[in-house]
C-alpha cells in the first residue's frame, strides 16, 4: 500500500486507537522477530517457545496451506455439519450446557447457540484481559482446528 496523505490519516487513527488498547505497546514493522521466518501453524509443532515468540514478541505467523492439514480440517467441519444438519446429540453444538446438556436445540438454532456461547463469555467477565492473554487463546485455537479434531 502507497502511504498518502489521506491513509497515513487513517494509519494515524488506527494506531491511536490501538494505543488506547494496548498502553501504548504496538508492535513496531522493523522488530527484530519480524525478520525471522514466521511460524507456521499447521496443528502439530507448535512448541511453548513459539507461542511465547508470537504472543510477547509479534513473531510473524502463517497458516498452513499444506493440502493434507486443510484435508483434514474440511473433515472436521463436514463432520459437524453432518451432526448439525442430522440434529444429533452433541454436547455443546447441538445441546445447551451444564445442568442444561440434556436439552437439544434445533439444527437451525445450533449457528445460534454458538454466537451467543461466545457472547455470553466476553461480558461480565471482570477486568480487560491482557493483549498476550488473548493472542495466545487466539493462536492456540487456530493451532486446534488445524489438528482437525475440533
Amino acid at each position: 500500500m502507497l502511504l498518502t496523505t489521506s491513509n497515513s490519516s487513517i494509519i494515524k487513527k488506527i494506531c491511536s486507537h490501538q494505543e488506547s488498547h494496548t498502553n501504548g505497546v504496538i508492535p513496531c514493522g522493523n522488530d527484530q522477530h519480524n525478520l525471522l521466518e514466521p511460524i507456521i501453524i499447521e496443528g502439530k509443532h507448535l512448541t511453548l517457545e513459539q507461542l511465547v515468540q508470537i504472543v510477547r514478541n509479534h513473531r510473524n505467523v502463517e497458516l498452513s496451506d499444506d493440502a493434507d492439514i486443510c484435508n483434514r480440517m474440511e473433515k472436521s467441519v463436514a463432520i459437524i455439519a453432518d451432526v448439525v444438519n442430522a440434529s444429533q446429540p452433541l454436547y455443546g453444538v447441538t445441546s445447551l450446557f451444564g445442568g442444561l446438556g440434556n436439552r437439544l436445540v434445533c439444527s437451525e438454532l445450533a449457528e445460534e447457540l454458538q454466537n451467543n456461547l461466545v457472547r455470553a463469555h466476553k461480558t461480565g467477565c471482570g477486568s480487560t484481559i491482557p493483549l498476550e492473554t488473548i493472542r495466545a487463546a487466539m493462536i492456540l485455537r487456530a493451532n486446534a482446528h488445524f489438528i482437525g479434531a475440533s
